[in-house]
């Protein structure tokens, strides 16, 4: 069974269009994302490798140990990974910032009779947001893709000029019976073509 592999979280602030006809849109070129932080068993210190873009507009991080594994001769049929994950976007004067949607991906080793959940929590300009939770059954062997779409959540829009942080507290757990091996990886095998954590924002002009 994979012991280690790659996981990619990855956000990103994307450009949209929010001006009235003939008004260019928001100029985001003094957008920044910076204060990338992490914690938790699943990507503990020293396991992570942070890329800025050059852009400034998005951040990966590079991850070895986002997997949860039970079963197997010896091992205990539970086991959960967690990562908390934080980020701060700063954002010149004239600009807001509203959070859209967020993308997950991973795969997923489950024989007959065994379950995987991932759980997510979101934090935004000092207000809670959604708490979202999916489920697997066995038996399956494939790669997952999650997508959160914020809903209420993605209009509520942050203080015009103001510098937000970002937070989500997310978990990895398996259940299996004794001998019977499982396994999910919040990860990508393709870190060229696939993202495992990406975080989509919008952007309006503002006063």
């Amino acid at each position: 069974m994979l012991k280690q592999t790659k996981t990619v979280l990855a956000t990103s602030a994307l450009l949209m269009a929010a001006s009235q006809a003939a008004v260019a849109g928001p100029n985001l070129s003094g957008i920044q994302i910076e204060k990338v932080g992490y914690a938790g068993n699943g990507c503990p210190a020293g396991s992570a490798s942070v890329v800025l873009a050059s852009d400034k507009k998005s951040v990966s991080v590079l991850f070895d140990e986002y997997i949860a594994e039970a079963g197997g001769h010896g091992q205990r049929t539970f086991d959960r990974k967690k990562c908390d994950i934080a980020f701060g976007l700063r954002v010149p004067a004239g600009i807001s910032v509203s959070f859209v949607d967020a993308d997950y991906r991973g795969f997923n080793d489950l024989p007959r009779g065994a379950r995987a959940s991932f759980k997510r929590d979101y934090f935004f300009a000092g207000t809670r947001g959604a708490s979202l939770t999916k489920n697997w059954y066995g038996s399956r062997s494939n790669d997952f893709h999650i997508k959160d779409r914020m809903g209420v959540f993605a209009n509520v829009w942050s203080a015009c000029g103001a510098d937000v942080i970002l937070r989500s507290k997310t978990s990895a757990t398996v259940r299996t019976r004794r001998g019977n091996e499982a396994l999910m990886m919040v990860d990508s095998a393709d870190l060229t073509a696939k993202t495992v954590y990406k975080y989509n924002f919008r952007y309006r002009t503002c006063r």
